[in-house]
């Protein structure tokens, strides 16, 4: 068994894999697997990689037969993974080469569910860093749910070490989700109250990436199902009045999200996810509380559509 399983998700990324690759292997903490996905890539992503790692047994490459989506990718990895511990990377980030030391030092000592590590954002080249995504060791569980919810990002999937078997607990990633993976996957761990630890120096670094229509749209759709599969279920468990408008306000300001990529993409009310907001609106409108769930109908109430 390895302490650490890292898995790595990649369609088309024959650019910039070789040097996440190349970031792990020069890890200086060497008990770990590596797990590379590859979601029927088109490009040379296959045989870069293959060339990159052959004969080193640290590392399991799989290919699938058809595209089947990041997440799908990120559970075959996880299911395959022999580490007692998860780190998942796009195919185009970098540890930084203390990082697994960084995070093994911490984990040995603690039962933790999952670990925050801050990671650097960078634009084309690691001199060129455009910020830091920082823990949020000062905020309560309930603060950090209501960031999520509003899509102020705490962390990254890669600042993120999960337990495997807590996330096999919670049922890994969801893959009804195009985007908005990490956003969700956090706030259903936050809601199991795992044993959380954080770390302050970086030790990893997030490439940025052009934000495309195909994106937003995917995005648009991920917020849609953040406010179907969690306004109810957060919401509707509340008792205590000041914690239930502190998530009156998240979920206020994820349909104002909403309402935005609507105008940005100009949605129409026979497009599936325009009909799927309206349906979900419909719910939120007809609750015996409807009173207590005024802010957000306000922001709802902007799409004009005489709901």
């Amino acid at each position: 068994m390895s302490f650490f399983s890292i898995v790595i998700p990649a369609h088309n990324n024959a650019d910039s894999i070789i040097e996440t690759i190349h970031s792990v292997k020069d890890q200086s903490f060497k008990e770990w697997q590596c797990i590379i996905v590859d979601d029927y890539s088109t490009d040379y992503t296959a045989v870069s990689v293959q060339n990159c790692v052959c004969g080193d047994n640290r590392f399991l490459f799989i290919k699938n037969d058809s595209g089947k989506g990041a997440n799908v990718c990120r559970n075959l990895g996880m299911n395959k993974s022999n580490g007692k511990y998860l780190v998942f990377l796009d195919a185009d980030d970098i540890l930084l080469p203390f990082c697994l030391q960084n995070r093994a030092d911490v984990l040995s000592g603690k039962k933790v569910d999952l670990l925050i590590s801050p990671t650097v954002h960078f634009d084309t080249s690691l001199d060129r860093a455009i910020g830091t995504f920082k823990c949020a060791q000062n905020f309560s569980l309930d603060e950090m749910i209501a960031a999520f919810i509003e899509h102020r990002i705490l962390w990254t999937t890669t600042g993120a070490t999960w337990k495997r078997d807590f996330l096999l607990r919670i049922g890994g990633w969801n893959e009804n989700y195009p985007r908005l993976q990490d956003v969700e996957l956090n706030i259903r761990a936050l809601l199991q109250i795992p044993r959380i630890s954080f770390l302050e120096c970086p030790d990893s670094h997030l490439r940025r990436s052009a934000f495309t229509k195909q994106k937003q749209e995917a995005a648009f759709a991920g917020f849609n199902l953040l406010l179907r599969d969690y306004y109810f279920k957060i919401v509707g468990g509340i008792n205590e009045e000041l914690l239930e408008q502190r998530y009156q306000r998240a979920f206020a300001s994820l349909t104002k999200i909403i309402l935005t990529y609507w105008c940005r993409l100009k949605i129409n009310l026979t497009d599936k996810w325009g009909l799927f907001f309206l349906e979900t609106a419909k719910e939120i409108m007809e609750e015996p509380d409807f009173v207590r769930t005024e802010r957000l109908l306000r922001s709802i109430n902007k799409v004009g559509t005489g709901i």
